[in-house]
């Protein structure tokens, strides 16, 4: 259901021409007292709740001599119900009017909100009450406006603004928060989504953007599921696209580029070098809690260290099964020289033990003498600093990095 939450005060309004611009690109005005009425012009097959104080009641709801806002509403038709609410002097009373408007929403309802003439701590409540009901009632905020008095012209034409961009900021920032401790990308490739489909048909900018809401679906998706033959390619793709973003002329994104800054931080190491960058991807799996996937990919990457280090394919199954079986002193070393003289006595011991934390999470920990969870937590780290110590840092001073 389409609703329109507005409030009414106790201060003394002025007859204004609104100037108004419908959600088809329609422009017309509106002349009233009442921002609501002209709000009531521009929206179609909506609710209104009108909140308000008993006060706010008498004076401009019903009006001193009967031509309050109520009068306004019926003549022109307007649906409404009155919402009536306490001054807010208390904390019980602030939390009543919290409690009040959110009985106002239902399951999936769209929200219009009208904060014009909203008073003392209502722009806080309502802000909360809309933040809170996206999750516990998968609302839709369409739009947050207000009448902006002190922007009136010397005609008493005033304009009407639509804040519901700040609303969007708080989505963002949630989003994005979410993805940089998490890894998880749909929220966040969801609003890039919405705020460039419009113009992809059209726009080869940002077209380009969509692209890269996909391709942080895709890089999270692989990460969540270990395919780290794509995640290198990947990375390296967003963290270009981010820095390609910088030169892109978008004004829709334009409020957001600090966020995508942030976002763009968690790319910046990819190189395509797939050694280091699932190194890095094993760090960032670790961050994000993802701890079986951790493990998986930090012991495969030995082996990718292995081929990368004698010049073999390391995508081609038998070479990584025969530096596997090296690394698990299963090898026909005679036919193996090369890879007997990089797999060295601690390199074993390292994949050995990474690969005995990894079956044991593989197993769900029903197996005898599973270790605990600190226990694997803690190792995780180690190893990864072993990792660095004992692989990485020899394999990029043997590449001269």
């Amino acid at each position: 259901m389409k609703k329109v939450i507005t409030f009414l005060g106790t201060g003394k309004y002025e007859l204004m021409t609104y100037k108004l611009e419908n959600e088809q690109g329609e422009k017309f005005e509106f002349t009233s007292k009442y921002v609501q009425s002209a709000l009531a012009k521009m929206l179609n097959d909506v609710k209104f709740y009108v909140v308000l104080t008993e006060e706010a009641k008498k004076i401009h709801w019903i009006g001193s001599e009967g031509n309050g806002l109520k009068k306004e509403f019926d003549e022109n038709c307007t649906s409404y119900e009155e919402v009536p609410i306490m001054d807010g002097k208390s904390e019980i009373e602030i939390w009543e009017i919290f409690n009040t408007v959110y009985d106002l929403i239902e399951e999936k309802d769209e929200i219009y909100v009208d904060i014009t003439h909203s008073f003392r701590s209502i722009p806080l409540i309502i802000m909360s009450v809309l933040n809170y009901a996206k999750y516990t009632k998968n609302i839709n905020i369409k739009k947050i406006y207000y009448g902006a008095f002190e922007a009136k012209t010397v005609d008493n034409h005033e304009p009407i603004f639509d804040l519901s961009l700040f609303n969007k900021l708080t989505d963002w920032s949630i989003a994005a928060d979410k993805f940089l401790k998490t890894g998880y990308s749909e929220d966040l490739s969801s609003l890039i989504h919405q705020a460039v489909s419009q113009l992809a048909s059209k726009n080869k900018e940002a077209q380009k953007v969509d692209k890269l809401q996909k391709k942080l679906n895709e890089f999270s998706n692989s990460l969540y599921t270990v395919r780290g033959k794509k995640i290198s390619d990947l990375g390296l793709d967003i963290k270009n696209m981010l820095t390609d973003l910088v030169t892109i002329n978008i004004d829709e994104l334009k409020p957001f580029e600090k966020i995508l800054n942030k976002v763009k931080d968690i790319f910046e190491p990819y190189s395509g070098d797939i050694v280091f960058d699932i190194y890095y991807t094993a760090n960032l799996c670790a961050k994000f809690n993802l701890v079986q996937q951790s493990y998986t990919f930090l012991r495969e990457n030995i082996i990718n260290y292995v081929a990368s280090s004698l010049h073999m394919n390391l995508f081609d199954r038998n070479n990584r099964v025969m530096i596997e079986n090296s690394l698990n002193d299963k090898s026909d070393r005679n036919l193996n020289s090369q890879i007997e003289n990089i797999v060295d006595y601690d390199l074993r011991v390292l994949y050995k033990n990474i690969g005995e934390f990894r079956n044991a999470l593989a197993h769900a920990g029903f197996n005898d003498n599973s270790p605990k969870e600190n226990k694997i937590y803690d190792n995780l780290k180690e190893f990864i600093k072993k990792f660095e110590d004992q692989v990485l840092t020899k394999y990029l001073a043997d590449k001269g990095l």
